[in-house]
């Protein structure tokens, strides 16, 4: 799945609109932020907005990229587009089976990588052409060894 780049962010966004994975991860690619602050907030997953306040889970797998440095630098920029008022709450919660209504950007990625990695082994596993190759030469194939391409020839 290929994703135009998101447009920077312009416009004061709805801390209610951030509260869908693509809206947040859409939001995230718009606010300019890089490195370990922008895979910190793609780590994260909005639970609840409140009048200038956004409560979010960060997946515990991304625990050691957080500290409270961090998190300030990170709701400072978000206080230059949501104003001065604006409050960052962060808990960490084990995200490795939320639902994909909830999850981050970085499980949702993962988790199309994954789907896209499986449809493409069964894909090849089935054709026929292939089952021919695996009866005339006895062959098996390597699962890991099966990677779904880009779509261009």
């Amino acid at each position: 799945m290929v994703r135009e780049p998101a447009p920077a962010v312009t416009d004061k966004p709805s801390l209610t609109a951030l509260m869908h994975t693509e809206t947040w991860q859409d939001f995230i690619e718009g606010t300019g932020l890089g490195g370990i602050s922008r895979e910190i907030l793609m780590n994260m997953s909005p639970r609840e907005a409140r009048k200038d306040t956004l409560v979010v889970f960060l997946d515990d797998a991304s625990r050691h990229l957080f500290n409270e440095q961090r998190k300030q630098k990170i709701e400072f920029h978000l206080r230059e587009i949501f104003g001065p008022g604006f409050i960052l709450e962060v808990s960490i919660e084990d995200m490795s089976a939320v639902d994909p209504e909830t999850e981050t950007p970085t499980r949702k990625i993962e988790r199309i990588k994954s789907e896209t990695a499986s449809m493409a082994a069964q894909t090849f596993s089935e054709d026929q052409n292939v089952q021919e190759i695996i009866d005339l030469f006895d062959a098996k194939i390597v699962p890991d060894s099966i990677k779904p391409g880009s779509g261009t020839q």
